[in-house]
C-alpha cells in the first residue's frame, strides 16, 4: 500500500525535472543550430564569391584565346604582315622583322592567356600546368624564277626602241620575284596559322580544368556538430511523443506499468541531459584554454 503513495509522492517533482530536462535540451538544440546556420552562411558565402571569381577569369581567358585565334586567322595574318614579310624576305632583314613584329606580338597573346591561368591556379590552389609555348616556323624559303633573257633580235630591236624589250623582261622577272617572295610567306604564315591554332586548342582543353572553383567541404566541426543536433532533436521528438508530459499530476489512477515506463523514460533522458552537460562544460573549458 506504500508504493502508490510514493509514486504519487514522488510524479510530481519527477514531472518538474524532466520538464526542466526537455527545456535545456531546447535551448541546447536552439544554440547548435544556430552555430550551424552561421557556418553554413559563411560557407556559402565562400562559395558564392569563389563561384563569382570563377566566372571573371573564365570569361576573361575566353577573351584572351578568342583574341588569339583571331589573330592566327590566316586571313588575319596575311592581311597584316604578308607584304611587310616579303619585302623584309627580299631585303634579307626576316630575321629581324620577325623578332620585332610577328613574334612580338605573339609573346603579347600568349602572356594575357597565361596571366588567367596563373590568377586561376593562384585561387583556386591548383598545380600550374606548363606554359604555353607556340613556335615560328622555319626561316621561309623562296623559289627565285629564271631571269629571261632577250634573243638577238630583241637586243637589235632595242637599239632602235630605247631598250623596250630589256624594260619588258625586267618588270616581268621583277613581278615574279615579288610573287615569290610573297608564296614564301603565305606558305609561311599558313604553317603558322595552323601549328599554332594547333597548340592553343590543346592548351585549352588542358587548362580548362583548372578554372574552377573547388566546392569547399563542410569542417569536420560541424559535421560533428550536425550529428548533435540530430542526436538532441531525436531525444526532444521522443520525450514529446512517450506520453510524459500528457499526464497532470493531479491524476494518479494509472496501472504500475505505466508508472514504471514513466520513470524509466525519465531516468533515460536525465542521463542524458547529463552527458550532454559535461560535454557542454567541455566545450567551454577547451574554448577557454585556447
Amino acid at each position: 500500500m506504500q508504493k502508490p503513495e510514493t509514486y504519487r509522492t514522488r510524479l510530481p517533482r519527477v514531472i518538474s525535472i524532466a520538464t526542466q530536462v526537455q527545456q535545456t535540451l531546447q535551448v541546447k538544440a536552439q544554440s547548435i543550430a544556430t552555430e550551424i546556420k552561421v557556418a553554413e552562411d559563411q560557407r556559402n558565402a565562400e562559395i558564392e564569391r569563389g563561384k563569382q571569381q570563377e566566372k571573371l577569369i573564365k570569361q576573361g581567358f575566353k577573351n584572351s584565346v578568342t583574341a588569339l585565334q583571331n589573330w592566327l586567322s590566316l586571313s588575319v595574318l596575311l592581311k597584316s604582315y604578308q607584304y611587310e614579310a616579303a619585302q623584309a624576305l627580299q631585303d634579307s632583314k626576316f630575321n629581324s622583322w620577325e623578332k620585332s613584329y610577328l613574334n612580338s606580338n605573339l609573346v603579347s597573346y600568349q602572356r594575357a592567356i597565361e596571366q588567367w591561368v596563373k590568377q586561376a591556379c593562384d585561387e583556386f590552389s591548383k598545380s600550374p600546368p606548363s606554359r604555353l609555348s607556340i613556335s615560328l616556323p622555319n626561316y621561309p624559303s623562296a623559289h627565285l624564277p629564271s631571269r629571261k633573257e632577250r634573243n638577238i633580235g630583241q637586243r637589235f630591236s632595242d637599239l632602235f626602241t630605247g631598250g623596250s624589250h630589256k624594260r619588258r623582261l625586267d618588270s616581268e622577272y621583277g613581278t615574279q620575284v615579288w610573287q615569290a617572295y610573297k608564296n614564301a610567306i603565305y606558305n609561311y604564315l599558313a604553317k603558322f596559322s595552323q601549328e599554332a591554332l594547333y597548340t592553343l586548342d590543346r592548351y585549352e582543353n588542358r587548362v580548362k580544368p583548372l578554372i574552377s572553383f573547388p566546392i569547399p567541404p563542410e569542417s569536420p566541426e560541424i559535421l560533428d556538430k550536425r550529428n548533435y543536433l540530430k542526436t538532441l532533436n531525436d531525444s526532444l521528438e521522443s520525450l514529446e511523443n512517450s506520453q510524459f508530459f500528457k499526464i497532470e499530476s493531479h491524476r494518479y489512477k494509472f496501472r504500475y506499468l505505466r508508472q514504471l515506463v514513466v520513470f524509466l523514460i525519465f531516468l533515460k533522458y536525465l542521463g542524458m541531459f547529463i552527458v550532454f552537460s559535461k560535454k557542454h562544460w567541455f566545450e567551454k573549458y577547451t574554448k577557454k584554454c585556447r
